[in-house]
């Protein structure tokens, strides 16, 4: 089975198309509030919810829903993680399991399936964090040629998959709601939305 992404580079595409945009227009409220401050606390609060393969064999799949938060102190000035990040999983939620060919028997499931687990969270290369995530896939049993008569079992496995986290510059929180794609701010909290994943980070003194 082709290994799924299970993050996302997060803020890259929407950063690259913000400061690449001539209609953004910033609150200079944000730059006063937050531009001198050297070291910043941000919150991340990543969801999932999509369809995926729950098996190794990609003959399981189902509907998703994860989460996983992470809060740590970054300097702004000099791109770099301070002091030791805080992070909380949470369990996946799945739902509507099936058989990845439709007119077949549903496997079973031994154990959950776990999407996204955060294992660690240190200084990436650059301005970003290297965040490690652990998908575990349960054992399962799968029809075989569409018959219950014929299943096999397949073994449980976990994989490990490295992230990259951009975290946002402050000029992202200074956006008005609606003036880029998939991109929304309240207050010190911005969301954005892409390909299942919300990404809502929250600034606050570090």
């Amino acid at each position: 089975m082709k290994p799924m992404k299970i993050g996302k580079f997060v803020v890259a595409a929407a950063a690259l198309s913000i400061f690449g945009s001539a209609h953004a227009q910033f609150d200079p409220a944000v730059f006063a509030k937050w531009g001198s401050e050297p070291v910043i606390k941000f919150t991340l609060v990543q969801t999932y919810e999509g369809e995926r393969a729950v098996t190794t064999s990609g003959a399981a799949r189902a509907n998703v829903k994860d989460r996983y938060e992470i809060e740590f102190r970054w300097n702004q000035f000099e791109s770099r993680l301070i002091g030791e990040p805080i992070f909380k999983n949470y369990p996946t939620v799945t739902s509507k399991l099936r058989n990845s060919s439709k007119e077949c028997p549903t496997p079973v499931l031994a154990s959950d399936f776990e999407h996204a687990t955060v294992k660690s969270v240190a200084q990436g290369d650059g301005a970003v964090l290297l965040v490690t995530l652990r998908t575990d896939y349960p054992a399962a049993r799968e029809p075989q040629m569409c018959s219950d008569a014929s299943s096999k079992q397949v073994a449980a496995r976990s994989e490990e998959q490295p992230v990259m986290i951009a975290p946002p510059g402050i000029a992202v929180f200074g956006l008005k709601t609606g003036q880029m794609p998939g991109i929304s701010v309240e207050g010190d909290t911005v969301t954005i939305v892409e390909d299942g994943f919300t990404n809502v980070w929250t600034i606050s003194k570090g």
